[in-house]
């Protein structure tokens, strides 16, 4: 077994204008970051290694039940490993024509790498601050405000649907509602008159009945047809996404509180929530600690590439002044 090192530094540099790099009091800072990868290699093509780190790094992206499923499967591990080989291939090309050496392409490769360091950090900081049993706090939040905690409000209706553009196109689909309308308004049941011409596809399981079904996964103009109606009452024909439909509202049941054990999942969530957001905002906090010293002028020199004045474009009148340097 061999191991391999894989090893990229990145080296971000301040592209300074013309004017500041004329300024001899002017500082570059450089900023660079190594990033060292031990491992073993796996596959080679043209000289280019893909390594067990490789792999792993893909199979973490996988969920981990259908893990075994993957590594069980040689086609999907070749597959894999022929994804994972192509972009190297061409990063060794680009490494060859030089544009590593770019300065551009350093700050973005190093941005790349600060962002996503951040994001694994908080990712690992947040697993280690989470609670293993997150019930009292759940407890808690449903005591000090129970009744933020109620059941969806839900509407139960009857319905016949015409549909748009299958068999007929909007003309033919409008005649065939406002038959329907005649109908109904002739004292003929909703229920029977769905049953014979509802295009609604479930309609030979629910005769066109939907109960308890919660508002806002409906369509928005069946939605608002509803919420303005009263059990028993048949609307007007109604234009949808899906066609024209007449509707009978049957029932329409308001939120309602909760008890405990009704609201202890929604609570839990809402206390992982909260126990979550309090240790974010500690952790911005505290890496937030310093003072954010801004070198205005060395801002203006840059601002000045693009013919733009800083107190020009403050957010506010006290801020018009350009501020003293730090």
């Amino acid at each position: 077994m061999k191991i391999l090192f894989a090893c990229l530094a990145l080296i971000s540099s301040a592209a300074l204008p013309p004017a500041a790099a004329q300024d001899a009091d002017q500082e570059s800072v450089v900023n660079s970051l190594e990033i060292l990868v031990r491992s073993t290699k796996l596959a080679e093509q043209n000289g280019v290694v893909l390594t067990t780190a490789d792999l792993e790094t893909y199979l973490s992206r996988i969920p981990e039940e259908h893990q075994g499923g993957f590594l069980r499967s040689r086609d999907r591990i070749g597959t894999a490993l022929d994804n994972l080989i192509l972009p190297r291939l061409i990063a060794a090309e680009a490494r060859k024509s030089g544009l590593l050496d770019q300065t551009e392409i350093q700050n973005k490769l190093y941005q790349g790498a600060i962002v996503l360091i951040a994001q694994e950090y908080m990712d690992q900081y947040f697993q280690e601050q989470q609670l293993e049993d997150y019930t009292a706090l759940a407890r808690e939040i449903y005591l000090m405000d129970p009744e933020r905690f109620q059941s969806d409000p839900t509407v139960s209706f009857t319905h016949v649907l015409v549909e748009v553009g299958r068999e007929r196109g909007e003309l033919g689909a409008m005649r065939s509602i406002f038959s329907v309308y005649e109908q109904l308004q002739a004292g003929e049941s909703i229920d029977a008159v769905a049953i014979e011409k509802s295009d609604d596809p479930a309609v030979e399981d629910n005769q066109g009945r939907y109960t308890d079904v919660a508002p806002e996964s409906l369509d928005p103009a069946v939605a608002a047809a509803l919420s303005v109606m009263s059990p028993g009452d048949v609307s007007e024909p109604v234009r949808s996404q899906f066609g024209w439909h007449i509707l009978r509202l049957d029932d329409k049941s308001p939120a309602q509180a909760l008890d405990w054990e009704e609201a202890r999942d929604q609570a839990i969530v809402a206390a992982r929530t909260q126990h979550m957001d309090t240790a974010r905002e500690r952790l911005v906090q505290r890496v937030r600690a310093g003072q954010l010293e801004v070198d205005v002028p060395e801002l203006q020199r840059f601002l000045d590439q693009y013919e733009l004045q800083w107190r020009l474009y403050s957010d506010s009148p006290e801020d018009s002044e350009v501020p003293q340097a730090q």
